[in-house]
C-alpha cells in the first residue's frame, strides 16, 4: 500500500481560506487491511469490538439502501471522515 497527501487551500462557507487536505491509498492487496477495516468500521457503527462484521455490513447495507447516491455517499465518507480524525 502507498499512501500520498495532496493540501488545496480552498474558501468554507464563511468564505475564510482553509487548507483541505486529501489522502491517496493505493492498495496492492486488499487483504493487507481488510481486518483492520472490519474492526473500525464495527467500532464506529456498533461501538462493541465483539459485534459481528457480517452483521454490521448488513445494518450498514440496510441503512444506505433506499438512500440516494449522494446520501449513501455521504453516509460511506462519514466512516472514513470518522477513521481518519
Amino acid at each position: 500500500m502507498t499512501h500520498t497527501t495532496r493540501t488545496f487551500k480552498m474558501n468554507n462557507a464563511d468564505s475564510k481560506q482553509i487548507d483541505v487536505t486529501v489522502n491517496f491509498f493505493s492498495l496492492n492487496n486488499f487483504a493487507d487491511i481488510q481486518s483492520e477495516i472490519d474492526l473500525q468500521l464495527v467500532d464506529i457503527f456498533h461501538g462493541d469490538p465483539d459485534y459481528p462484521i457480517e452483521v454490521v455490513k448488513k445494518e450498514i447495507k440496510k441503512l444506505i439502501k433506499d438512500k440516494t447516491d449522494k446520501s449513501s455517499h455521504g453516509i460511506i465518507a462519514e466512516f472514513f471522515f470518522t477513521y481518519t480524525s
